[in-house]
């Protein structure tokens, strides 16, 4: 069964046989030497000796419930309602106010040519 660890320079997912435990290897990204760990996670606990610990642990846990969707279903249907303070305007109002700054803008620099281009200087 191959040991999988990471290199302890770039981090890298390495896998190695079985037979490779407790040996040094070189990384083969980085190069760096690396000692691949024991086969058995003997160090690893299942179970604390205390059972207060246990008991601590799972106090923290965060239940399932708390994430479940209310059961209650809204009564009101329809269209959203905008936030008070806040104005909405139909996309075409915009566009429609845009043009027209910019036809306003257009006909007062035509003015201005066609009134200096007609006085003498």
């Amino acid at each position: 069964m191959p040991i999988e660890f990471r290199c302890t320079g770039c981090r890298a997912k390495l896998h190695v046989p079985s037979r490779w435990a407790e040996t040094s290897i070189a990384c083969p990204k980085c190069s760096s030497r690396v000692m691949v760990p024991s086969a058995s996670p003997e160090g690893v606990a299942k179970r604390f000796e205390d059972r207060s610990v246990e008991k601590s642990i799972e106090s923290l846990l965060v239940s399932p419930q708390k994430f479940e969707k209310p059961s209650v279903q809204s009564e009101q249907k329809g269209e959203p309602v905008a936030a008070k303070g806040q104005v909405s305007f139909p996309r075409i109002w915009i566009y429609l106010q845009g043009g027209l700054i910019f036809a306003v803008a257009c006909l007062g620099f035509a003015l201005g040519a066609w009134i200096f281009s007609s006085s003498p200087m």
